[in-house]
């Protein structure tokens, strides 16, 4: 009678034994290779890792509550639905750094609701609070350790933008070391804990007209969420409209889930205000006329077309810009000497640490990132192959024109925008028959050798040849202590292993770079070759800071100023130096035209009567005629960038 009783009482559950088993077996494995030097022995992982093996023990039993069961088991499974998501945002959020008991509690409301959010919909779909608890909490674990990692590796937060860059992510990911820290694992296992929880707990509809009106009501959860919430009116109207140009901050300041619901509204692209296309048009057609001589450039090349060669370099960037920079030894002698003796100065870039594919879209179209949506990547999300770009451009001009980039072609949707481009070679890892590895990637040495074949092999057709280059030696990760660290930074003080892997690697950059113009130099036929970096380097932010501790510049100056990259226009023919400052990167399309002394195009024309106005136009800030840097918003008041966005609309969407 008494086993009976308990029998009854105490329920094996199968599914739950399963379940446990793979969640248990997960952590185990996760603690094992994810965690450097880990022990079960450790302090911080010993009483909730038994208190975990307890529950899952404890969880393949339900008891049995008679005829309160009903009322318990819908009790708790509506407790678990509800509690869940606030235990995932005051855990998650700590991953950052980020203190929940700071943010406003309008912001705290709105954070929780995001946080429920997937989980009300699951439970309006499905009907059972198990699925809706366990589903519900796996990805909001999932995308909160994503976005963690994010920030550690690119110092931005996860945004709608890298949803569509998966094949990006995967292809890069190899030159990073995924290293779980406690605040990590506090999550992971908090989220056990919920699973667990939840499945003690089991509530599931069974009536077809509820099922019915469940749907009903999660279709209107969501219309409502998307119209309403999801609206520029809304978040303006409570001041939560994210940083476009420090998307970290932005993240601290609104909480990360709420931050990245609130960029939703801005992707969606818009016609600029009072936009009429013959105006438009009639702006550009004017603008070309009154072109500026500005960025002109007098060479000797007699009529000659000489062969481009346009290299974007993966990380290319200068620490000695941003503050006193000093280490064991010179690392960019070969560099410096070029680019005094070529046309140079610093581009201004759309991006810092990552998305090299933005500032990729600005020299190739001519485009800039300004007037687009925060989350944008244009070749994903607008380009086509009516868009003008450059490669199209050289087509007409005579060029033969290839696009070359030692690693796959999925990586931000490059091998159909360069197809929809025209380009007439495209070049990816697998056409390199020899590979030279450096850390994980393909080394700049190996990189240029290709370069230099592919313009023998064009030397026969009798064409001159354009070639757009895009590196990867210098990609992040900078901690896979694959290279040896033999130049140190000495000033100032601190501990950067990040950085010195990167100033090591820059090193190797460096003496390609000058087999590169060595061997063009003593080429009879004129060559020009494009040099600029696609972005600062993601590495210790603690040397940022020291870099700027003696700064007298103004917080928004310094950002800027990691939004600047070195540039150089070489030539084997006489060029004279000269010295341009910064300029935003969609510039340089036309002085490497100018510099090849080829023809502009009305947009070019346009684009060169705008720059001596504003040499640098860019969301973080704008630089003036008289060389002043002021506020985005304060200069989209005038009638040239509101023109200049009208300009920009009409040829990248036509409408």
């Amino acid at each position: 009678m008494f086993k009976e009783k308990i029998r009854n009482r105490f329920i094996i559950k199968e599914n739950n034994i399963l379940v446990s088993l793979v969640l248990i077996s997960a952590l185990v494995l996760v603690l094992r290779y994810a965690h450097r030097g880990f022990s079960f022995r450790e302090s911080h992982f010993i009483l909730p890792f038994f208190l975990l093996l307890l529950l899952a023990v404890f969880n393949c039993f339900r008891i049995n509550y008679g005829k309160y069961d009903p009322y318990i088991q819908f009790a708790g499974s509506f407790i678990s639905l509800l509690a869940a998501p606030g235990i995932l945002f005051f855990t998650a959020e700590a991953l950052p750094g980020i203190q929940v008991g700071s943010l406003p509690f309008f912001y705290v409301v709105m954070n929780y609701f995001y946080y429920l959010f997937p989980f009300l919909m699951l439970y309006l779909i499905t009907g059972n609070t198990q699925i809706a608890v366990s589903l519900g909490t796996l990805l909001i674990t999932i995308y909160s350790l994503a976005n963690d990692f994010l920030l550690s590796f690119r110092g931005t937060a996860i945004n709608t933008g890298d949803f569509k860059s998966l094949n990006t992510a995967s292809n890069v990911m190899e030159g990073y070391n995924i290293v779980f820290e406690a605040n990590q694992y506090r999550l992971i296992i908090v989220a056990l804990f919920i699973i667990f929880i939840s499945l003690r707990f089991r509530w599931q509809i069974k009536k077809k007209k509820v099922f019915a009106l469940n749907f009903l009501l999660a279709a209107a959860l969501f219309l409502v969420t998307n119209q309403v919430l999801l609206s520029k009116e809304f978040v303006e109207k409570h001041g939560m409209e994210p940083y476009v140009w420090s998307v970290a901050e932005s993240a601290t300041d609104f909480g990360t889930l709420l931050n990245f619901v609130n960029h939703i509204p801005y992707v969606r692209m818009e016609k600029p205000e009072n936009f009429n296309k013959v105006y438009a048009q009639q702006v550009e057609t004017e603008g070309a006329d009154k072109a500026s001589d500005t960025l002109s450039v007098e060479s000797d090349l007699n009529g000659k077309q000489p062969d481009i060669i346009v290299i974007m370099n993966e990380s290319f960037a200068d620490f000695s810009s941003l503050g006193d920079f000093e280490t064991s030894e010179e690392y960019l002698t070969n560099f410096r000497e070029i680019y005094e003796n070529s046309l140079h100065g610093y581009v201004n870039v759309p991006v810092f640490g990552g998305r090299t594919a933005n500032s990729e879209f600005e020299y190739v179209t001519g485009f800039s990132n300004t007037f687009l949506p925060a989350d944008a990547v244009p070749y994903q999300d607008y380009v086509d192959k009516d868009t003008q770009n450059i490669g199209s451009e050289m087509k007409e001009l005579g060029y033969n024109t290839t696009f070359f980039h030692p690693l796959f072609p999925d990586g931000w949707n490059r091998k159909n925008v360069y197809e929809w481009f025209g380009f007439d070679n495209t070049l990816y890892l697998d056409d390199l028959e020899e590979r030279d590895i450096l850390r994980h990637a393909i080394s700049d040495q190996c990189d240029y050798d290709k370069v230099i074949d592919l313009w023998k092999e064009n030397k026969e057709t009798g064409d001159p040849f354009f070639m757009y280059n895009v590196t990867i030696q210098n990609h992040g990760g900078y901690q896979s202590e694959l290279i040896e660290k033999k130049i140190k930074i000495t000033k100032p003080e601190g501990d950067f292993p990040e950085a010195e892997e990167y100033i090591n690697c820059m090193k190797q950059s460096d003496l390609a770079l000058k087999e590169l113009t060595d061997f063009f130099q003593n080429q009879e036929d004129p060559v020009l070759i494009c040099f600029f970096g696609d972005h600062f380097p993601m590495v210790e932010d603690s040397l940022f800071e020291a870099l700027e501790a003696g700064s007298t510049d103004s917080e928004d100056v310094k950002q800027l100023k990691r939004h600047q990259t070195p540039f150089f226009i070489w030539s084997n023919y006489d060029i004279q130096p000269k010295d341009y400052g910064v300029m935003s990167l969609f510039y340089l399309p036309i002085l490497t035209k100018n510099a090849a002394n080829l023809e502009l195009t009305t947009y070019n024309k346009y684009m060169a009567s705008l720059y001596p106005l504003y040499p640098v136009i860019s969301t973080g800030g704008v630089l003036d005629s008289n060389g002043n840097w002021i506020s985005y918003d304060e200069a989209s008041t005038s009638s040239e960038l509101q023109d200049y966005e009208k300009v920009q609309y009409l040829n990248l969407f036509g409408k």
